[in-house]
């Protein structure tokens, strides 16, 4: 298959999603159209008092509690539920848990950990050149690769040679490096 051909369908299909993803952002206020979800900072932002307490005042006290543990780091969010519970005669800090909103930041800082950590061996992998530190479908298993300069060799004897954006190898692997990418035919 054309490389420019698979690149082209990639594109189209990121766009696609990219134009889904932003429009799914969006919501109207009674003044039109507004971007930002409903109960989002942008949405605070953007529409009146009277709409934010219309719309926290449809919630049930259970939609209230699920929008509260959400948002442990939106303090306009919490706001606006703690002003729903005292409305309806409640206490505003009823649903309020440092144990639970320390667990969920704790988390989330684990989660990004792990993300970045995920990145980093990608890039590490991509740096060192094709099938760094793992194996080829076809090829021998537990194949190491280093990287002097630009080439990087196997440990089974194979080297491959950058020159451009184009990666030659001894064992006749040819491959593109597009971006973080790198294709081989």
């Amino acid at each position: 298959m054309n490389i420019k051909k698979v690149i082209n369908q990639c594109l189209v299909v990121l766009s696609m999603v990219f134009l889904i993803a932003s429009l799914s952002g969006c919501s109207t206020t009674s003044s039109g159209f507004g971007l930002g979800m409903v109960g989002s900072d942008a949405w605070f932002k953007r529409t009146s008092q009277a709409e934010q307490i219309a719309y926290f005042k449809s919630k049930s006290l259970q939609e209230l509690k699920s929008g509260w543990s959400k948002s442990y780091i939106h303090p306009t969010t919490r706001s606006a539920i703690s002003m729903e519970l005292e409305r309806r005669g409640l206490d505003g800090q009823m649903f309020y848990d440092p144990a639970a909103d320390y667990k969920r930041q704790a988390e989330a800082q684990e989660l990004g950990q792990a993300f970045s950590q995920a990145l980093q061996e990608v890039n590490r992998v991509n740096q060192a050149g094709p099938g760094a530190g793992t194996t080829n479908g076809s090829g021998p298993k537990n194949v190491t690769y280093q990287t002097i300069g630009n080439n990087t060799y196997g440990s089974d004897g194979t080297s491959y040679q950058t020159i451009g954006n184009t990666i030659y190898g001894s064992d006749g692997t040819m491959c593109q490096k597009i971006g973080n990418m790198t294709y081989c035919n």
